[in-house]
């Protein structure tokens, strides 16, 4: 009976560090090394932390995280009469040294947008995190937008 209660022990304690380095390794998919520019993929979510640039893949354009321009959403643990906007700007890079800034925001209201199209290029900001929060305090440097990049021809 001991015997079986050591190796049940170490089954379900096995099993939980498997499940912790699967869960911290796929929650930190998007924090790894930013020291090179990644090249990424058309119709996927990226996440492109503040200041860090991408490359398509097929090495036609550069888009760089520049700027928070704004962030009046509604934070996690307040009540408030509207939900907010978050904008960014992001700057666009062609391979003939053409530069283009453009804004991107959370909300679809008026003169604000969650989508440009620059080109064949068509970007759209999926999510601006961290989301406000009463509870915790964050540094600009943590912002990370989630955008798609797709060819719109």
């Amino acid at each position: 009976m001991w015997k079986n209660s050591e190796k049940l022990k170490q089954v379900v304690l096995s099993g939980i560090i498997v499940l912790c380095i699967l869960i911290y390794g796929c929650s930190n998919m998007n924090d790894v090394d930013w020291s090179e520019m990644r090249m990424v993929e058309y119709d996927r979510e990226i996440v492109i932390p503040l200041n860090r640039s991408v490359r398509t893949i097929d090495k036609k354009y550069i888009v760089k995280f520049d700027s928070v321009l704004t962030d009046s959403r509604c934070p996690d643990g307040l009540m408030c009469f509207w939900s907010g906007v978050a904008g960014i700007r992001l700057i666009i890079s062609e391979d003939s040294g053409m530069n283009k800034s453009v804004e991107l925001y959370t909300r679809n209201i008026i003169n604000w947008s969650d989508s440009v199209v620059y080109q064949d290029l068509k970007i759209k900001l999926k999510a601006l995190n961290p989301y406000p929060s009463i509870y915790k305090q964050f540094d600009n440097k943590s912002y990370k937008a989630t955008l798609i990049l797709s060819k719109t021809k």
